[in-house]
């Protein structure tokens, strides 16, 4: 009678890799798209410059950030790189400025970044539009003159 001991086995003892793989991939994923929102359509716009342009001391990690691209005459409008009509833009606003009166906080600051060829027309009543839902607090962004050079 032949007795085995333990390491004498014939049974292959592997890894097995699949579930490795598929979070290395999804990892991947989540961090190719959370990179996309974070730049969120930047590339189109084109600042106006400002001979009196500063740069920010600091963000506030509240503020939402408005693209505002020129479209044909018009202006179409964009955060985080989804695009907003503008009665949605407001729609979201209303939604963000009621949800930090219930928190009792200062509604959300926002930062305006609307391209040079935008007729101020639009960027003047989406301001008008805020100021009513209780929103006063804007910054804008702009091209330093020592910025064009580079």
């Amino acid at each position: 009678m032949k007795f085995y001991g333990p390491f004498e086995n014939d049974e292959e003892v592997s890894m097995n890799m699949t579930p490795m793989i598929d979070v290395v991939f999804l990892m991947t994923i989540f961090f190719l798209a959370s990179a996309a929102l974070s730049v969120g359509g930047q590339d189109s716009i084109e600042l106006p410059t400002a001979s009196e342009a500063r740069l920010a001391k600091r963000l506030n990690p509240d503020s939402i950030t408005i693209n505002i691209e020129a479209v044909g005459g018009g202006a179409a409008f964009a955060v985080s790189g989804r695009g907003y009509s503008y009665g949605e833009l407001l729609r979201k606003l209303q939604t963000m400025a009621e949800a930090a009166q219930l928190l009792k906080k200062p509604p959300p600051p926002i930062i305006l970044r609307a391209d040079f060829r935008v007729p101020y027309k639009y960027v003047q009543q989406l301001m008008f539009d805020c100021a009513a839902m209780g929103i006063q607090v804007f910054d804008f962004q702009a091209v330093g003159g020592e910025e064009i050079s580079r």
